[in-house]
């Protein structure tokens, strides 16, 4: 019997291993194909206008490191007082940026390539250190099952929508993607300690390290800056409720929050909602375009992508971890679903504020996704603990075919518009690398950027302007947005008054 009970844990620990190795590869390809798209980015529309105004700044000259960096100050200044608040994203798209750091030539795609990988590996470690904090703290250690979730996060999300602007455009990057890797950072820093045996003075550091990542990830988009003060906003919560931690999180979250008032607060902000909006804010409209969008975006999710599967899945995982739960973690993870869906409305409500519509751009529609997801997979992982006890009563076969049944009839049923087809962005990613379009296409870019860069800028013709770019990547135009007028920014930093095409 000792020899068969043997064999039996033998078995479930290969059964592991084979599950985690399965996630873990997952994992890798997921990311990896983002990795590899990065290689086929060039520069675009805002990039270049950045840079202009920045180079306008300096005098027309690249200085030193140092006056650079002074420069860049500068610069992050004027955007301050004159467009919008994001200062670090302002910094981000002075300093780092290759336009200004490098002498025209090749070298400034290839910085950039390395620059957005860098981002993206910080991003997607970012998500994973702090889900696996947070399942450290609601269940225990365990490395498999943070591999298994951050599996199925990446599964959802990584098949929602494209998200060009947030890993392959460097302005996106600096107002997006860094703020929120700072964000993202900053909470992993800030749950270290949490039942951890740290002295006095590395807890400190703990802290004094997230309140400075809190801060700077408030210097990005208003948007990103609501999920921050939103997520601390609910560990805050838990903090008070449980009487732990609560310096900590308080002072963390005050932090970010006067952070995010003096981002909103900006002069700049109010400059430029004059430029794009003679109107001035309708806040009823925007929280009716914020629910519309909430409900569209979420319909859109269970319909035209595979989530259904991963629903099933998270369920399941619930399921399997039901009786290791505590009453308190139960808890816990109740108040999570509340406050993650209350962040959808943050994702959201400062985007549709702003441009007074509810369409998502790209830029915007990976956070708004994140935090529907999450809120999703949480809902599902605590229905599949609830309803573990069933399996106790032999009940197990009708549990699993009503929630089947509940989940697809979910999936296919429609308020705002007709189903479609489910589709698969990671296949669709895969595609166009493999039949090379996303190769070709940025070698036609890379083409009008050498004639740029070579001084015959003169000669390029409309038909030298690639067509309809990729779905996956980046599209490249010398056009303004009224695709009549030749995009003054760009042509200027080439050193070109205009350029006429013919």
């Amino acid at each position: 019997m000792e020899a068969s009970g043997n064999e039996q844990q033998k078995n479930k620990r290969k059964g592991k291993s084979v599950l985690v190795g399965i996630a873990m590869l997952y994992c890798v390809f997921s990311i990896g194909q983002i990795l590899n798209a990065c290689r086929f980015s060039f520069f675009t529309l805002d990039d270049y206008w950045n840079t202009v105004w920045a180079l306008e700044g300096q005098g027309g000259t690249q200085n030193s490191l140092w006056a650079h960096f002074a420069d860049s100050l500068s610069f992050t200044r004027q955007m301050f007082l004159g467009w919008q608040g994001t200062w670090l994203a302002a910094f981000f798209q002075a300093f780092l940026n290759p336009l200004l750091l490098l002498k025209v030539g090749p070298g400034q795609e290839r910085l950039l390539h390395l620059i957005l990988a860098s981002v993206v590996l910080l991003f997607f470690l970012s998500i994973f250190l702090v889900l696996y904090e947070i399942i450290r703290l609601l269940y225990g250690k365990s490395l498999a099952l943070s591999m298994i979730i951050y599996a199925i996060l990446l599964f959802s999300l990584l098949n929602f929508g494209v998200y060009k602007e947030n890993f392959y455009w460097f302005t996106g990057v600096g107002g997006y993607s860094v703020p929120f890797c700072c964000g993202m950072f900053g909470i992993y820093v800030l749950l270290l300690p949490a039942g951890r045996n740290y002295a006095g003075g590395r807890r400190g550091a703990c802290y004094v390290l997230s309140a400075i990542l809190f801060f700077c990830a408030t210097g990005g988009s208003l948007q990103v800056t609501g999920i921050i003060c939103g997520g601390l906003m609910t560990l805050t919560v838990m903090a008070v409720k449980e009487k732990r931690y609560r310096f900590p999180a308080l002072s963390s979250f005050s932090i970010a929050l006067i952070g995010a008032l003096l981002n909103t607060a900006a002069p700049g902000n109010y400059v430029r909602a004059k430029v794009i909006s003679q109107s001035g804010l309708n806040l009823p409209e925007a929280v009716r375009n914020t629910l519309y969008s909430s409900l569209y975006e979420m319909e859109e999710l269970w319909q035209s992508t595979p989530f259904v599967v991963a629903f099933l899945v998270i369920m399941g995982v619930g399921i399997r971890m039901a009786e290791r739960v505590t009453r308190q973690t139960r808890e816990r993870i109740v108040l999570m679903i509340v406050c993650s869906f209350c962040m959808i409305f943050i994702a959201i409500f400062p985007v549709v504020l702003a441009y007074r519509d509810s369409n998502l751009a790209d830029r915007n529609q990976l956070y708004a996704y994140f935090c529907m997801i999450m809120a999703l997979l949480l809902t599902g992982g605590y229905i599949g603990i609830r309803v573990q006890p069933f399996f106790h009563l032999g009940q197990w076969q009708v549990v699993l075919s009503i929630a089947m049944l509940c989940v697809i009839c979910a999936g296919r049923f429609s308020i705002f518009h007709a189903p479609d087809r489910v589709q698969m962005m990671q296949m669709k990613r895969l595609e166009d690398y493999t039949s090379g379009d996303i190769s070709m296409y940025y070698t036609k870019v890379e083409r009008v950027i050498d004639k740029l860069r070579n001084g015959d800028g003169l000669s390029i013709t409309r038909k030298d302007i690639p067509e309809t770019a990729p779905d996956t990547t980046m599209a490249f135009t010398l056009m303004d947005n009224n695709g009549e007028k030749v995009y003054d920014f760009m042509s200027s930093y080439y050193g070109y008054q205009s350029l006429p095409l013919r």
